[in-house]
């Protein structure tokens, strides 16, 4: 069975890419300040091409954004609750967050297994 793998294009021309970023990983785990940095209603995600990632303050979930589309997910023992919609006054104490103009489509001609290709990322 053939996948397709979409790999952000970087060896065309060099491409200047912000991210936006919010948060500091190692001051909160030195702190233990797990307090929101930024309110999420006041981050444009709804825009096409816009991936993000991060942590809902206080540990109470996970933000993932692609293509602009929302999904927050507050995880509860063995039930997970996903909506796609940002609750008023909803805070991500670590955010990562980028538009992505293009992207490049690769067609693999077989499987890739965990073994032979996983230890050359590591």
């Amino acid at each position: 069975m053939a996948i397709s793998l979409f790999i952000a294009s970087s060896h065309v021309t060099a491409i200047d890419v912000k991210v936006e970023h919010y948060g500091h990983f190692k001051k909160m785990i030195h702190t233990k300040n797990i307090e929101g940095v930024v309110d999420l209603l006041t981050i444009s995600f709804s825009l096409k091409n816009r991936y993000a990632v991060g942590a809902i303050e206080h540990g109470k979930g996970e933000i993932t954004i692609i293509d602009g589309n929302v999904w927050l997910d507050y995880g509860e023992v063995g039930i997970g609750k996903s909506i796609n919609s940002i609750p008023s006054q909803e805070k991500s104490v670590l955010l990562a967050s980028s538009k992505v103009n293009f992207w490049q489509t690769f067609h693999l001609s077989r499987d890739l297994t965990q073994h032979k290709y996983m230890l050359k990322f590591f």
